[in-house]
């Protein structure tokens, strides 16, 4: 079946009765020119909807933003607030000890350690990539129950406070430690859509700065310290994160 050949004839010519018939009766000119060219107030086509208005939000971030600024900016800015406390809280403690408090061999210190800041690195950048791939939840959940793990599995072993006074000290320790990320990783997820899966990533790596501090400098080691007092708090702290990002408005609407 041949097109019918008035379309383009009838793109940019005045419509009369006779072509608005023909337009109305014709599938190729209906399809074309939006059954009687919507600019003179004719209709969308059958299955054809219009396209939604965009948000003025949008509009608005759009005008004052044309372009996009990189994804990495927040994944920047978070890396150097973690970066400012790891070196700070770093200098703070080793004036106070300059020997780790946390009496397990020297390797399994470092392999530890090193465990922690990998985790906290990736989970930053998957927190703040473009793409939130299939199955990046199961990686992030998998990753997490694995140090977890191994954090327990390292253990010293050493009790030196009473069980309860020792886990309350480090949560608050935690927390203090934590709190300069954890509002970075917040700020940084504003700029883009609420999802619960960043946030939790975004969560996890703010507040492994304070895990890999506490891994160093607190010197209980019993499994109960660990779960209680370090782990527990790093998994709170990184759920929190969910919540308060579904609370504040999002600040950028351009793609």
């Amino acid at each position: 079946m041949n097109p019918c050949t008035r379309s383009l004839d009838l793109l940019d010519a005045e419509l009369t009765e006779a072509d608005r018939a023909h337009v109305a009766a014709c599938a190729d000119c209906s399809l074309l020119l939006g059954a009687g060219d919507p600019l003179q107030g004719g209709s969308t086509p059958t299955g054809h909807a219009p396209l939604p208005p965009p948000p003025a939000q949008a509009l608005e971030a759009l005008k004052a933003r044309p372009r996009a600024a990189s994804w990495k900016r927040p994944l920047w800015i978070l890396a150097a607030v973690q970066l400012a406390v790891l070196v700070g809280a770093g200098v703070f403690f080793s004036l106070r000890a300059p020997q780790p408090a946390n009496t397990a061999p020297m390797g399994t210190l470092l392999l530890l350690g090193a465990a922690i800041l990998a985790h906290l690195v990736v989970t930053g950048w998957m927190a703040f990539r473009p793409r939130w791939q299939v199955g990046a939840g199961r990686v992030l959940g998998a990753s997490g129950v694995l140090l977890m793990g191994a954090v327990l599995w390292g253990g010293s072993g050493a009790e030196i406070r009473p069980t309860w006074e020792g886990i309350l000290h480090c949560i608050g320790v935690m927390a203090v430690l934590v709190a300069l990320p954890w509002m970075g990783a917040l700020q940084g997820l504003r700029e883009m859509g609420s999802h619960g899966g960043r946030a939790f990533a975004a969560g996890a790596s703010a507040t492994g700065v304070g895990l890999l501090l506490l891994h160093v400098v607190c010197p209980e080691g019993t499994g109960t310290h660990l779960l209680l007092g370090h782990l527990l708090p790093w998994v709170m702290f990184a759920a929190g994160l969910i919540w308060m990002r579904g609370r504040v408005p999002t600040r950028s609407h351009a793609p």
